[in-house]
């Protein structure tokens, strides 16, 4: 997708927290989200400021050098050296690596010691002057499948874990163990390992955490002290002390150790997928399933702050819209089964509401599930005054797939929390749904199926009687990839592709008050987003251009040469998103300038969007 600048007033990638780093003096942290990295000011109330936008890929990691220095390792091979102070940040050094499609670093602050491991399994030291020292080679190799400390590193494979010193001559002894399978049918690998100073843990699949202590005189052969609560893997943090912390698809943060009970804090939102430990192992920070962070003190396993970062979860296509009593939100997919209402410019998430009542923690982990259980995926919504209407898709076990329509009420008191109604199974077909966007006494929905392009008017006949449809009988659309709200006249859009065929893809604008189509534009290529701008201009975005439709004079009013995904909010911000790969922009816009911002994109130079 091509973006020009003069549309761009922010940049938010919904991408997921790949890695956090926490600073010596813990007040501040660094965290890789994307192509960017932030710098979290650590505190009752969490802060935190952009430092850093790479260019080139996404960022794999960011370490603490030093307190004012922060090394951002890039998936390109591309290490930035940034000096940050309480006000601002600035890039010093860029260097390029002969290495390539990294996907994992480590760093030993000893020393400032960088360790990198690319995609084909090779772990390699780079040096002060870039150049690399291969260390080993192990296929299928993970970031969790190596730990790396000032003197030695573990490797895990299969049942086994390796023990290997950097320096032969350093009194450390190279050893490894071997799980014992427990059957031929049930089998347990390791599959994280962690290593501090004279400690390693190592979890298994089956969620059994393996402590060895004294391994740099005694190696893998004092024995080891298992530590067994959670159901699958989880993953880990270890202090100097030998402390273990681990969390997983639980939702439950754990503190063990080789003497005295656990500790336990729990109640979290949603799974756990990564556990950070500070350098002196007084603060820790997790990081759920659904891109919140959470800052946690280690002596009393108690929360000290959170904040999050927009994730997406699913296509921008099935749910990127507005709310008309959630003001400057957009509404996004959040975890599995779950809704996020984002702000887009402080690029947080203001609320999750879970809309699958089947969902739960064993459910949501998006890293094991076995082969008994199944899932609903939330696949479109429709948001009104009063309600919201979700279609789901339940994942079986022969992978069929059954969708249903859900209505709910939303509450007035606060509008993100809601009320089941009705529960409709419609088959296993696609479909789509749409609502009204303003306040009214009887709301409908609009739900087309995407396969026969058939469409459905629901309405409500009282809270004991549930919801009925009525057939719009004179609509044969064809395999509908897009649909609008409906607006204040009563029209509703649905964008048509026809399998690709020359002037085939057409936009169908129907008038639900009278149950048909009233018009039929035709697009020269697939039509990708429709938005109504008022109550009869139509904006249509297709893979060639995009253009706006005066519904009331049947007429073209403009037209650009240049594709876009569009959304245009309820208070008229529009948003280009880009569906692929979860980046939207946002420019601040009335409908009055929008043509003449995108009669002047042309003209401008264009950035693209990689």
């Amino acid at each position: 997708m091509v973006v020009g600048d003069d549309l761009v007033d922010k940049l938010v990638e919904c991408a997921p927290i790949r890695h956090v780093d926490i600073c010596e003096t813990n007040r501040t942290a660094t965290i890789s989200v994307g192509r960017k990295c932030y710098l979290l000011l650590v505190g009752e109330e969490l802060q935190r400021r952009e430092i850093y936008t790479s260019m080139t890929s996404h960022l794999i990691a960011s370490f603490f050098a030093n307190p004012n220095k922060i090394l951002c390792i890039c998936h390109s091979g591309e290490v930035v050296e940034i000096a940050i102070n309480e006000d601002s940040s600035e890039v010093v050094a860029s260097t390029r690596l002969p290495v390539k499609n990294i996907v994992c670093a480590y760093f030993i602050p000893e020393g400032e010691k960088l360790f990198m491991l690319d995609e084909i399994g090779q772990l390699m030291r780079v040096h002060s002057d870039c150049t690399t020292q291969l260390i080993c080679t192990q296929q299928f190799a993970t970031v969790d499948s190596f730990a790396i400390t000032d003197s030695y590193y573990v490797l895990i494979r299969g049942y086994n874990i390796k023990m290997v010193p950097f320096d032969e001559s350093s009194g450390i002894n190279e050893d490894s163990f071997s799980l014992k399978p427990k059957s031929l049918e049930h089998t347990n690998h390791f599959m994280r390992v962690v290593a501090r100073d004279d400690f390693i843990a190592a979890a298994v699949q089956d969620g059994r955490v393996l402590i060895w202590s004294d391994v740099r005189s005694k190696g893998f052969r004092s024995g080891y002290h298992c530590f067994a609560w959670h159901q699958t893997t989880p993953f880990l943090a270890l202090s100097p002390f030998g402390n273990v912390f681990t969390a997983g698809i639980e939702a439950v943060l754990c503190r063990c150790s080789k003497m005295g009970k656990p500790s336990f804090l729990p109640r979290l939102s949603c799974p756990v997928k990564l556990v950070t430990l500070s350098p002196d192992s007084s603060h820790i920070i997790c990081v759920l399933e659904d891109n919140s962070l959470h800052v946690v003190l280690a002596s009393t396993l108690s929360r000290l702050s959170s904040t999050s970062f927009i994730r997406l979860m699913g296509p921008f296509r099935s749910v990127f819209m507005s709310d008309p009593r959630v003001p400057n939100s957009v509404v996004i997919p959040g975890r599995v089964g779950a809704i996020a209402w984002t702000n887009p410019l402080a690029e947080t998430i203001s609320h999750t509401t879970s809309i699958s009542l089947e969902n739960n923690a064993m459910m949501t982990s998006s890293d094991y599930f076995t082969v008994a259980e199944a899932r609903h995926e939330l696949t479109n919504i429709a948001i009104s005054w009063n309600h919201i209407a979700t279609i789901e898709v339940l994942v079986g076990l022969k992978n069929d797939y059954i969708h249903r329509l859900r209505f709910w009420f939303r509450q007035k008191e606060n509008p993100c929390e809601l009320k089941l109604l009705d529960t409709v199974e419609l088959g296993e077909d696609e479909y789509e749904v749409a609502g009204y966007t303003m306040e009214r006494v009887n709301e409908n929905f609009i739900v087309c199926n995407k396969n026969t392009g058939a469409m459905q008017l629901w309405h409500e006949n009282g809270e004991k009687s549930g919801w009925s449809y009525e057939a719009i009988h004179e609509t044969k659309l064809m395999h509908v990839d897009c649909v609008s709200t409906i607006n204040v006249a009563h029209l509703f859009a649905a964008g048509q592709n026809f399998n690709n065929f020359h002037n085939a893809n057409c936009v169908s604008i129907v008038n639900t008050e009278e149950r048909r189509v009233i018009s039929a534009i035709p697009c020269e290529a697939i039509v990708l987003s429709v938005a109504w701008a008022d109550s009869h201009l139509l904006l249509i975005s297709t893979a060639i251009n995009v253009f706006c439709w005066d519904s009331k004079e049947k007429m073209l009013r403009w037209s650009v040469a240049e594709s876009f995904n569009l959304h245009l909010s309820l208070d008229h911000r529009c948003f280009v998103y880009s569906e692929n790969q979860g980046i939207f922009k946002r420019k601040n816009l009335t409908i009055r300038i929008l043509k003449n911002l995108f009669l002047n994109l042309v003209r401008k130079d264009l950035v693209s969007i990689l």
